[in-house]
């Protein structure tokens, strides 16, 4: 299914006509846009002002 979309996007003008498209429809395209954004940051219930930063990778010598 992903592919069938993939290849009318193309076939219907790609990126070139999506650029066309946002420039004359900038707002909706800044909210789809907006969509795709990753969250920047997540709070629990009752944490809401609490900015808890999680690392990928674990402590090495120098971090102890």
């Amino acid at each position: 299914m992903v592919s069938a979309f993939q290849s009318s996007f193309e076939l219907v003008g790609g990126i070139p006509r999506l650029a066309l498209w946002a420039n004359d429809n900038y707002s909706e395209f800044a909210k789809l846009y907006a969509r795709l954004l990753p969250s920047q940051a997540s709070s629990s219930l009752g944490e809401a002002n609490v900015l808890r930063i999680e690392m990928a990778i674990k402590p090495g010598p120098l971090d102890e």
